[in-house]
Order: structure tokens, then C-alpha cells, then sequence
């Protein structure tokens, strides 16, 4: 009993965070330098509302035991990029040289979201992303891909 309880909880939690929405970042709410850097620069802004929307036709198009994974990847390679393009946090660096590295770094996770090839024909198909998860054990490797 308790653990069929237990089952059911995680299907409830899981179906909300799997369902939930793509959103470029809420200018109202900025926080972080990086967040407020994409929220003055119409180039940046535009940039990272196309990832959003990419991830969000994305997220829909996979398997339900994918979209969490998904939403993991993208949860830490928001992370990774404010701390690549901006690794102190402070305003030390020239915001045009980190505003830069913020739209290197978007657009390629763009193209990795929408499946795009940069050296493919324009009516090439669209690469599509496999995201999954195995937990290491005796003998095994954690993998996260």
C-alpha cells in the first residue's frame, strides 16, 4: 500500500514538472547579471525566446520518459552558460564581450534544440535529440546524456 502511494505521488509530480511550459526569461523578475543582460539586448532577447520555443516544440515531441531528462539538461546548461560567459558575476568584465559569448552559447544550444546542422542542405531532416538518464552501480558509470 505504501508503496503503491508512493508510485502514485511520483506520477503526479512528474506529470506537473513534465507538463509545464517554455518560457524565455520574465524580464520583471531578472535577477542575475546574465538574465538582465538578455533583457537589454533586443538581439539576445530574441535569441533566447527562439531556444524557449525550441525547447518547449522539442519537449513535446519526446517520449514522456525523455522530457525529464530534457528539462535537467536545460536547467544545467543555463547554469553552465552564465558561469562560462560571465564566470565572476560581477560587472569586472565588458557586457558587450560577455553579451557575446551569451549569444554564441544560445544559439548553438538553439541549434542543438531544433536539430539543426549548420553544414546541412537546407531540406536536410531535422536531427532529433535523445535525452536519458542511467544510474551507475557496482561495476557501472553514471551517464547523463
Amino acid at each position: 500500500m505504501r508503496r503503491t502511494l508512493g508510485s502514485i505521488l511520483c506520477g503526479i509530480m512528474l506529470s506537473l514538472v513534465v507538463s509545464l511550459p517554455a518560457k524565455a526569461i520574465d524580464c520583471a523578475r531578472a535577477g542575475s547579471r546574465t538574465e538582465k543582460l538578455i533583457c537589454a539586448t533586443p538581439t539576445l532577447q530574441a535569441i533566447d525566446s527562439a531556444m524557449a520555443k525550441a525547447y518547449g516544440e522539442l519537449k513535446s515531441s519526446l517520449p514522456a520518459a525523455q522530457q525529464p531528462w530534457l528539462q535537467s539538461s536545460q536547467i544545467t546548461w543555463i547554469q553552465r552558460r552564465a558561469a562560462f560567459c560571465d564566470d565572476d558575476g560581477t560587472q569586472n568584465e565588458d557586457d558587450g564581450a560577455v553579451v557575446l559569448c551569451l549569444e554564441r552559447q544560445t544559439e548553438d544550444r538553439l541549434a542543438m534544440l531544433s536539430g539543426a546542422r549548420a553544414d546541412a542542405p537546407a531540406a536536410a531532416p531535422r536531427l532529433m535529440p535523445v535525452f536519458f538518464y542511467r544510474e551507475g552501480g557496482k561495476g557501472r558509470d553514471e551517464v547523463n546524456l
